[in-house]
């Protein structure tokens, strides 16, 4: 009798902190981050803008084992998508769904789910001493029970793309 005591405390421990958790944890991925490129915004924006350069630069897409790329024709501009495959299924997609030449691109990522998991806004203001670049993101509104993921997950994909950030800015200035 004692032991079933302990083990309904415990049941009913583990799922108020579920709950609380929950409760508390962000709804939705949402991440701002900027850096200055000493680039023009046409130099900057052109590898921002072809999906096809992306591997080349975004952290998020470097090095993928067993995955392989399929383009648009163009791949870039408005509704390029890149499609990456995997085993002969499509796992993912990147798109362009907003294209403002210069200025912003916003990008729409999916895991296969033909939905917006994450879109991501990118930002080009032009000034004498280079490109700001702006990485706007918000996700797709998590499920009640599923939020606690995102507690984790808004902190990897944040770091991730100050890593793509960082590597437009190299192979941009690399350009200039």
């Amino acid at each position: 009798m004692r032991n079933l005591k302990y083990v309904l405390i415990g049941i009913i421990t583990l799922a108020l902190s579920y709950l609380a958790v929950n409760l508390f944890a962000p709804n939705r991925i949402e991440f701002k981050e900027s850096i200055l490129i000493d680039a023009k915004a046409d130099v900057v924006y052109g590898f921002c803008s072809d999906l096809q350069t992306w591997g080349r630069w975004n952290q998020s897409f470097i090095g993928a084992v067993g995955v392989e790329n399929e383009f648009s024709d163009p791949s870039n501009g408005p509704e390029a998508i890149w499609t990456l495959v995997s085993a002969g299924e499509k796992i993912g997609r990147v798109r362009t769904v907003e294209y403002e030449e210069n200025l912003r691109l916003k990008t729409s990522i999916d895991l296969g789910l033909d939905t917006n998991w994450l879109v991501i806004e990118w930002v080009f203001e032009e000034s004498e001493t280079g490109t700001k670049v702006t990485c706007i993101a918000e996700g797709q509104e998590t499920a009640f029970g599923w939020r606690f993921i995102n507690l984790g997950l808004e902190t990897k994909l944040n770091g991730m793309y100050v890593g793509a950030l960082e590597g437009l800015k190299q192979i941009s200035q690399a350009q200039s």
